[in-house]
């Protein structure tokens, strides 16, 4: 009989349904009425952090990528590679040749649109006078320049350091006076 007793004892105070008890109701406690929802954050809040997340690394890469660096442009060009030509301790004058023409062939060819550094010098001259794009003073300087060069690269010149300043000098003079003149124009326009 110690054992039934101590079983409904325990299974009592464990919480155990016993033989139908009456229910106690407390009075100012009111009845449960529908089912409770989840809040507005509890259902959005991955949503929100996520987006947050999302346009905030928008907003840094946007704050800290790095801005190109403009294009240099046809003059900067072949002024660095003016320089680059005459900069260079060789004495091979078809290098220095192939360089200088080819800082002012592309010079031309970037800027009006001439395939010069696809035509011989011949084709080249006749074609610049014939569109009429340069001067008498600059088609001097070109036929100068292009004269010279092909002396280097295809009859073995060596030059003499006058020939080679005077190369120099032709194709500096050239591509200044032709940035200068289409300066010029641009800012009358």
């Amino acid at each position: 009989m110690k054992r039934f007793f101590f079983a409904a004892f325990f299974s009592s105070s464990a919480g155990l349904a016993l033989p139908a008890r009456a229910q106690i109701v407390f009075p100012e406690i009111s009845e449960p009425v529908g089912k409770i929802s989840a809040t507005f954050w509890e259902n959005n809040g991955v949503y929100i952090l996520t987006g947050s997340a999302f346009l905030a690394a928008a907003a840094l890469f946007f704050i800290l990528r790095r801005t190109k660096a403009p294009l240099p442009t046809p003059y900067e060009i072949a002024t660095a590679e003016l320089h680059k030509a005459r900069a260079a301790d060789d004495d091979n004058a078809k290098a220095y040749a192939l360089c200088i023409s080819g800082a002012v062939r592309g010079y031309i060819s970037s800027i009006y649109r001439i395939p010069a550094p696809e035509r011989t010098t011949y084709e080249f001259l006749e074609l610049a006078s014939l569109e009429n794009v340069f001067d008498a003073e600059a088609r001097s300087f070109l036929e100068k320049i292009l004269r010279l060069a092909d002396m280097a690269k295809f009859a073995r010149h060596d030059f003499l350091s006058a020939e080679r300043e005077e190369l120099y000098a032709a194709a500096e003079a050239f591509i200044e006076s032709d940035n200068k003149k289409r300066a010029e124009a641009h800012k009358g326009k």
